[in-house]
């Protein structure tokens, strides 16, 4: 699961808890979130507030040209194959994700 977020954006520090409690509970599915439109400082700051328990990065031009998006957060879900099977636009909560986990 691919979560796209940035610091200044409200819904995604709501959403973030949330992606935070899914991952703990299902270690099985890799959850990665990815600082876009964002700074590195601002980013920093995000993860030391909220500090997520899945991997987080900071995505250059390259990686926000290949995942497109209406705005932020947006949530990915990619299949063990590398296929998009899922695409969130807006929050995502746990109880979502846990549908999917299935």
């Amino acid at each position: 699961m691919l979560n796209l977020w940035a610091s200044w954006c409200i819904p995604c520090r709501t959403e973030t808890p949330e992606i935070s409690a899914f991952a703990v509970d299902h270690p099985e599915v890799k959850v990665i979130g990815v600082a876009v439109e964002d700074t590195e400082t601002g980013a920093t700051k995000f993860a030391e507030d909220f500090m997520p328990s899945y991997d987080l990065g900071i995505g250059d031009a390259a990686f926000e040209a290949a995942y497109p998006r209406l705005g932020l957060p947006v949530t990915y879900v990619i299949d063990d194959a590398g296929t998009v099977i899922e695409i969130f636009n807006g929050i995502v909560d746990q109880e979502t994700l846990e549908n999917l986990a299935g």
